[in-house]
C-alpha cells in the first residue's frame, strides 16, 4: 500500500466512471485510501472506496468566486455526494462553454486568481500531503497549482502523463475564425507550465513506452511507463456465439470505422451484427448508426456491463479515425477498453492506422488481429472467424502481454513502489 500522504491534482475523479478516473484508480488500488486526497475538477462520481477525501470545484464556482471574491469548492462526502453533486453538475454543464485556444486562455485567467482558494487551502493544511502527485492534461492553471502547492510544502511530485499535449504544434482544437489566432499564445503557456513541471518533478510515469521516449528525447528526466491497467478476468473457453462487439468513446470520428467494420460483417453473413456500446456524441454519429442496418447502438451501459459484454462475445472490435488530423492528434493514444479486452479471453480485432501506437502495439506483440486498410476488412474478418488456430494464437498472446503490461495488482505494486521511494 501506499504508506504516503498523497495529494492529487486532476481533472477528473477516482471513479469507474471516466476513463481517466478509472485508469489513475486502477493504478492505486483500494487498500491506500486513508493516504489518499484527491482535488479535481469535473464533476463525477468519486470511488469513495479508493479514496476517502475528495476536494472538488468546477469552473463555474471559480468564475462566482472571482466576481463575488469570495471562496469556492466543498469537501465531497458519500453520505451526502448524491444532493451536492447533481446540483454541481447541473449548474456546470449548462454554463459549459466551448473549448478553443480562447477559452482556454479565460479560464485559465480565472483559475490563476486565488480568491477562491481559502476553503482549498484550509483542505490541504489538514491532509498535511507528503508527496503530490499530478495527472497531466492541457489545462495550465493545474500545472500551475499542482506546482506551486510542491513548493509551498517542499513536497515531491510525480507526474501520470497519459498525452503528448507538449508537443502538439498546431491547433488541436479543430477550432477556425478568430479563436484559432490565439491557438499560439495558449501553447505558450501551456508549453512554459509544462516545462516547469517536469523540470520540479521526481519522476513521470507515462501511459505507453513510446510516450516515455518522446518526453524522454526532450527533457530526459527520470521516468517510468506503465501501461493502461485492468482487473478484467478471462473468460475460461471462447464464446462460440456470433456476437461482435465495441465498447468505447464514439467521438474522434471512430463512428467512421464501425459502420465500415458492420458493413463488413454484414458482407460475410447477412445475420452478423456488430454492436456498439457508448455515448453518442452528436447528432452526426446517431445518423450514420441509424443508417447501417448492420449495426446496433446498445447506448451507454455500466462498467460491470461492458465487462460482462466482453464475455459474451467471439470478438472485440476497436477503430480509430484514418482522418489525417486524428492520425496525428491521437497516435501517442491508448484506449482504456484496450487492456480490458485483451484481458478477457475473447479474440482482439483492431482497424486503426498503422502509425499509432495501439495499433504498433498489438502488431508488434501479435496479441490481436490488426487491420490497417480498408479492402482488407472482409476478408481479414473473414480468415479470423474460419481460423480457430488464429483465434487461439490470438488470445493467448493477449492473455500473456496482459501479465507483463496491464494487470492491475502488477502495476498497482509497481505505482506504490515509485510513490514510497520517493
Amino acid at each position: 500500500m501506499i504508506n504516503k500522504r498523497l495529494l492529487i491534482f486532476s481533472n477528473n475523479a477516482l471513479s469507474e466512471s471516466s476513463s481517466n478516473g478509472r485508469t489513475l484508480k486502477n493504478l492505486l488500488g483500494n487498500d491506500s485510501a486513508e493516504n489518499l486526497a484527491q482535488f479535481y475538477l469535473q464533476p463525477s462520481l468519486p470511488d469513495f472506496n479508493c479514496c476517502k477525501n475528495y476536494f472538488f470545484v468546477s469552473d463555474s464556482a471559480v468564475l462566482k468566486a472571482f466576481f463575488k471574491r469570495k471562496s469556492a469548492g466543498k469537501v465531497m462526502q458519500e453520505k451526502d455526494f448524491n444532493v451536492a453533486s447533481s446540483k454541481e453538475k447541473s449548474s456546470s454543464v449548462k454554463k459549459s462553454i466551448p473549448r478553443n485556444p480562447l477559452t482556454m486562455i479565460i479560464r485559465n485567467f480565472f483559475w490563476n486568481r486565488k480568491a477562491w482558494r481559502k476553503k482549498f487551502q484550509k483542505w490541504i493544511e489538514e491532509f498535511n500531503p507528503q508527496v503530490i502527485l499530478f495527472q497531466a492534461g492541457d489545462a495550465p492553471f493545474l500545472y500551475k497549482m499542482s506546482l506551486y502547492y510542491a513548493k509551498k510544502y517542499n513536497l515531491p511530485m510525480i507526474i501520470y502523463n497519459s498525452e503528448d499535449y507538449y508537443f502538439k504544434d498546431y491547433n488541436y482544437f479543430r477550432d477556425g475564425g478568430i479563436t484559432a489566432v490565439f491557438y499560439p499564445l495558449f501553447r505558450r503557456k501551456l508549453k512554459k507550465a509544462v516545462e516547469q513541471v517536469l523540470n520540479y518533478a521526481t519522476a513521470s510515469v507515462y501511459i505507453t513506452e513510446d510516450l516515455q521516449k518522446v518526453y524522454d528525447e526532450e527533457f530526459n528526466k527520470k521516468s517510468y511507463y506503465m501501461y493502461t491497467a485492468t482487473d478484467v478476468e478471462c473468460c475460461p473457453s471462447e464464446c462460440e456465439n456470433p456476437i461482435f462487439s465495441y465498447l468505447g468513446n464514439l467521438g474522434i470520428d471512430r463512428h467512421i470505422g464501425l459502420v465500415k467494420i458492420a458493413n463488413a460483417l454484414a458482407e460475410i453473413n447477412p445475420q452478423y451484427k456488430l454492436d456498439v456500446y457508448g455515448k453518442v456524441p452528436n447528432e452526426k454519429v446517431k445518423n450514420a448508426f441509424n443508417n447501417c442496418p448492420a449495426l446496433n447502438y446498445k447506448g451507454l451501459v455500466s462498467y460491470e456491463r461492458v465487462k460482462a459484454v466482453m464475455g459474451e462475445s467471439l470478438l472485440l472490435f476497436h477503430t480509430e479515425s484514418t482522418d489525417p488530423f486524428y492520425c496525428k492528434d491521437v497516435c501517442h493514444g491508448f484506449s482504456t477498453k484496450i487492456a480490458d479486452s485483451l484481458a478477457s479471453g475473447r479474440c482482439f480485432v483492431i482497424f486503426a492506422p498503422e502509425m499509432l501506437s495501439c495499433t504498433k502495439y498489438i502488431k508488434e506483440n501479435e496479441c490481436g488481429v490488426v487491420i490497417t486498410e480498408e479492402h482488407e476488412l472482409k476478408r481479414k474478418i473473414q480468415e479470423v472467424l474460419e481460423n480457430d488456430r488464429l483465434r487461439t494464437k490470438c488470445i493467448k498472446n493477449a492473455l500473456e502481454v496482459v501479465e507483463k503490461n496491464h494487470r492491475a495488482d502488477t502495476n498497482k505494486a509497481k505505482m506504490e513502489k515509485i510513490i514510497n521511494d520517493l
